[in-house]
C-alpha cells in the first residue's frame, strides 16, 4: 500500500487494533503526535512529581 493511502487509511481515529504494518503504525504516530506528546509529558511530570515527593520525604525524616 503506497505512503499516501495509508495516510489516508490511518487517521486520529484509528484503534491500535486496527494497525497491522509499520507503515501503518508511522502514519498513526504522525496523525496523533500531539496527544502521544501531551500524555508522555503528564507521564514524566508525574513520575518527576513522585520521585521528588519521595525525596522530599526522605530528607526531612517523613
Amino acid at each position: 500500500m503506497g505512503s499516501s493511502l495509508i495516510a489516508d487509511h490511518v487517521d486520529q481515529n484509528t484503534s491500535l487494533t486496527e494497525i497491522s504494518s509499520f507503515e501503518e503504525f508511522r502514519a498513526y504516530v504522525v496523525a496523533n503526535r500531539a496527544e502521544i506528546e501531551r500524555k508522555l509529558v503528564l507521564t514524566l511530570m508525574s513520575i518527576l512529581i513522585r520521585e521528588a515527593w519521595y525525596y522530599y520525604k526522605e530528607k526531612r525524616g517523613i
